[in-house]
């Protein structure tokens, strides 16, 4: 049998058969009220066309409701009643109780990166679970620019952005840290975003 090839787009048995929905037209039908608790160094300096630099950062508060956790449950399968029943993981002894998929808590990072950069392109992810992120409870995602490199012989010429990222719950502490890298293109005239 032949070693599979390369994937191609338009070879998944799925799009042949037309299963493809408009999601960018989906997607910008509504507001994202996320959007506007993004703040930091980094996203004023990205808005004034400056620089970006090792040092800078940007933050985004937020709160997982049982809906949310909820919802991701039905959509990624992840129905473990850790995260959907608050008396199982009180019963648990580890767990003061529900708590929010790690992933879902870490996908506050794609946010962060989706609308500090749009169009970027989110390369690598770690993520190291410290703490449990309770359902109801605020935390605050930080991204923090570690190295930067740039990609001029790439075609369009882009930047390589090393980042530290962490979710630092109410207490201060951090429950969730890890490194991500990201690829921003530059625009024309740009010198390296």
């Amino acid at each position: 049998m032949p070693a599979p090839g390369p994937w191609k787009a338009g070879s998944s048995r799925l799009l042949q058969e037309g299963h493809r929905r408009n999601v960018v037209s989906d997607a910008k039908a509504t507001t994202n009220p996320i959007k506007a608790k993004i703040s930091g160094t980094l996203l004023e300096a990205k808005e004034k066309g400056r620089r970006i630099e090792a040092g800078m950062q940007v933050e985004l508060p937020h709160t997982f409701e049982r809906d949310d956790v909820a919802l991701f449950a039905r959509l990624s399968g992840d129905d473990n009643p850790l995260h959907l029943d608050e008396d199982f993981a009180r019963e648990q002894g580890v767990f003061a109780g529900a708590i929010v998929h790690g992933v879902l808590v870490g996908s506050l990072f794609s946010t962060i990166f989706g609308v500090t950069f749009p169009g970027c392109v989110y390369l690598q992810q770690s993520f190291k679970f410290s703490r449990p992120v309770y359902v109801g409870k605020a935390v605050t995602a930080v991204v923090e620019v570690t190295r930067r490199r740039e990609r001029e012989e790439a075609s369009p010429p882009s930047s390589l952005l090393f980042c530290s990222t962490h979710i630092i719950d109410q207490e201060g502490f951090v429950a969730i840290g890890g490194e991500a890298v990201v690829m921003v293109m530059h625009k024309e005239g740009e010198q390296g975003g």
